[in-house]
């Protein structure tokens, strides 16, 4: 098993979950606001629920392979590597955007996660 994921808010990991779900409520109303580290969005992505893990891992994948294919092709058949090129950017864009979304929306319908996310330093609390 791989090295824990590093607490920096003590303060977080500590809390009741009765508390985390008064946050979580304050999120889902809007009174309060997340702030995402986007440099951290896919670091987390074994702890996210299935359903967006499986979809952002999957179009990962998906641009990798095609990355990958890209290259290989180049060299057979340069016609397939330009097809596939914008294969690649597409998932690229799509996992960095849908990465911060799924985050988002994660930690509204799952406290462990947003209890996680906010100990990890992953998202912040903004006060609007």
């Amino acid at each position: 098993m791989g090295p824990h994921p590093k607490i920096v808010n003590e303060n977080y990991h500590d809390m009741a979950f009765s508390d985390i779900d008064i946050i979580r409520n304050k999120i889902i109303s809007g009174e309060v606001g997340l702030k995402i580290k986007r440099q951290q969005k896919l670091l987390y992505l074994n702890q996210m629920l299935p359903k967006y893990r499986i979809i952002l891992k999957r179009v990962q994948d998906l641009s990798f392979l095609c990355l990958i294919a890209a290259l290989i092709f180049l060299f057979i058949n340069w016609r397939v590597s330009v097809i596939l090129l914008p294969v690649f950017i597409s998932a690229g864009i799509f996992v960095s955007k849908k990465g911060l979304t799924y985050i988002a929306k994660n930690c509204m319908e799952d406290r462990a996660f947003l209890k996680f996310a906010l100990a990890v330093g992953l998202v912040e609390i903004q006060d609007d």
